[in-house]
């Protein structure tokens, strides 16, 4: 007889999760997957398609999310599926969970996705050493839109980062005469006012490289975030590609 127990994935917070499988799929039986799409602030993201793929079978199920940001795949062969959310400005979703029992609920939460950026100092036609950009913040009104029937705030609307102010690395002079050419991976985060909260050298091919991108980046500013019009964090990347004049 089939164990009353049902396979609990656990949270998807911050980009990171994991699936936590209560017993192994029993072949022949049935299982259903239901749950809730929200966004970092908890409010349910409606309309959302929801992709269930049978890894075993090569058969996808399609879903969408209701007014409560909810969905039901229901009476599944029990087996191993894999689960993906595409929303445009979040990170994409996608997870594999075990249906073994005759119902798995899921939480999902969906991630502002990371912002990448790749610039260029020296070389041919590369942005020029101490360049900067600058733009008026948007002055158009936040506003979070609510169900006609219950009220509740609809997830789900995102205003991404918008850059203020960028200035490019100076290429070290000793660098450029020797002909050094050279790469750096920054990884940081733009905290809730739009400057850069944290900031970490990831890569690099010399030092003199990463301090002076390191320096330049750390007065990037952006427009904040806003996610249902409250101020978020938001990750982003920058590769620095130095290229020495011939």
């Amino acid at each position: 007889m089939v164990g009353a127990g049902a396979a609990l994935a656990a949270l998807l917070a911050l980009g990171t999760g994991r699936v936590l499988d209560a017993q192994a799929a029993i072949p022949g039986s049935l299982s259903s997957l239901t749950g809730v799409v929200v966004d970092a602030t908890h409010a349910p993201v409606p309309n959302v398609a929801v992709v269930v793929e049978d890894l075993g079978r090569r058969v996808t199920h399609r879903y969408r999310t209701d007014v409560q940001g909810r969905f039901d795949a229901m009476d599944l062969p029990a087996g191993d599926y894999e689960v993906e959310i595409a929303v445009p400005g979040f990170a994409l979703f996608r997870e594999p969970v075990l249906l073994a029992g005759p119902l798995v609920d899921r939480e999902i939460v969906l991630v502002v996705e990371t912002l990448e950026e790749t610039i260029t100092v020296g070389g041919d036609g590369g942005d020029q050493p101490g360049s900067a950009v600058s733009r008026e913040p948007a002055t158009a009104p936040c506003m979070v839109p609510t169900d006609a029937t219950t009220l509740s705030p609809i997830g789900g609307h995102l205003r991404p980062p918008r850059m203020l102010s960028r200035t490019t690395p100076f290429f070290p002079e000793h660098l450029r005469q020797d002909g050094v050419d050279g790469t750096v991976r920054l990884e940081g985060r733009i905290d809730q006012s739009g400057a850069v909260g944290s900031l970490d050298v990831v890569e690099a091919s010399h030092p003199d490289l990463a301090l002076a991108a390191e320096d330049a980046v750390r007065g990037w500013t952006w427009e904040q975030a806003l996610l249902n019009c409250t101020p978020v964090e938001v990750g982003f990347t920058v590769d620095v590609r130095f290229v020495a004049e011939d």
